[in-house]
């Protein structure tokens, strides 16, 4: 049979490990998905400053037009 201190030290081992691969699974599901919706992110990064130019160009026209008169 092991000794007491032995045994205590391999539960707390093992303790450690289960906590290191539950923060790494908890990394890894974050990156998954962080990669997984970064398609759809571009996109609507794409339209939005697609809209905001198109709202600079209307402001310019404006201004250019308001300057004239």
């Amino acid at each position: 049979m092991a000794d007491p201190l032995t045994l205590v030290g391999g539960i707390a081992a093992v303790i450690q490990i289960v906590e290191a691969l539950t923060r790494l699974s908890s990394k890894l599901r974050f990156y998954i998905r962080t990669v997984r919706y970064a398609p759809r992110e571009v996109q609507q990064f794409h339209l939005d400053l697609s809209n905001f130019s198109a709202s600079l160009r209307m402001f310019h026209n404006q201004s250019e037009k308001w300057l004239q008169n």
